[in-house]
């Protein structure tokens, strides 16, 4: 007689597996204009195209703005900002909703990098100390200052005094140029190595060969060539990629929300 054999039935779940490497990197564009070559890093007619950012990081569970736009109309009326629309109808076009942003890292509080924190409700505001206490002063936090305090309440604002890395892959790095308070934002992951400069620096090409923004528009030109210069050595890493807040040439090489 041959041997019985038993029948196994094994059940195989496959769970699916989030990869450490998922990420998105958006360039959102909420409007343009012509700007004063004297107020960038690039002399050259008297003016110059902008763009007009922020941008939009996504990495597992964060969901990270660097910057904010605006909500300013008045203010985008005085710059000849042309296409404006706010940061949270742009970003709901690619089906982000603004409850879903976890964290906002602030690179100074001039208008256009600030204001429109406030559309996010559940998102931390990152910022530095020195320039949270200038923004406080200014007619936008005033206007809003109750929408700020509960903010400050619920622990979502997080302010900092110097070098700080959260995440394991974000370094907030002072710079302190064009702002009292003004910092860049580090972005160090297993795929991707982005530098976020503010308006330390205003086209990319110029930051690399370490010319800042010109002394017009800077607070301490002593902090802005400190900062230059350490781009300089940050490009000794060939995978680090250089981001600014307004250069146009970023929208061939970046996906673009507008």
């Amino acid at each position: 007689m041959p041997k019985k054999f038993r029948l196994f039935l094994f059940i195989f779940i496959i769970y699916p597996i989030q990869s450490s490497f998922a990420e998105k990197l958006y360039l959102v564009k909420y409007g343009e204009s012509q700007y004063p070559s004297s107020l960038t890093n690039r002399l050259s007619s008297k003016y110059l195209k902008l763009g007009w950012y922020f941008y939009y990081f996504e990495k597992e569970e964060y969901r990270i703005l660097i910057d904010a736009g605006t909500v300013d109309l008045n203010q985008v009326q005085k710059f000849k900002i042309k296409n404006y629309e706010s940061s949270e109808i742009l970003l709901k076009k690619k089906g982000i909703s603004p409850e879903s942003i976890t964290d906002i890292f602030i690179t100074h509080s001039d208008f256009d990098h600030i204001e429109g924190v406030l559309k996010f409700p559940n998102a931390k505001i990152h910022i530095q100390s020195l320039e949270y206490n200038q923004f406080k002063k200014s007619t936008y936090y005033k206007i809003n200052k109750n929408l700020f305090l509960k903010k400050e309440k619920n622990k979502l604002v997080v302010q900092y005094e110097g070098i700080s890395t959260l995440y394991e892959m974000i370094k907030l790095i002072p710079t302190g140029g064009h702002t009292i308070g003004s910092q860049a934002i580090e972005i160090k992951t297993e795929k991707s190595h982005y530098l976020f400069t503010g308006d330390e620096c205003y086209f990319v090409e110029e930051c690399k060969k370490g010319i800042g923004t010109f002394s017009k528009a800077l607070y301490s030109p002593r902090d802005n060539s400190i900062f230059m210069k350490k781009i300089i050595e940050y490009q000794m890493n060939p995978t680090l990629k250089i981001l600014t807040m307004h250069d146009p040439d970023l929208e061939k090489v970046i996906e673009v929300i507008e």
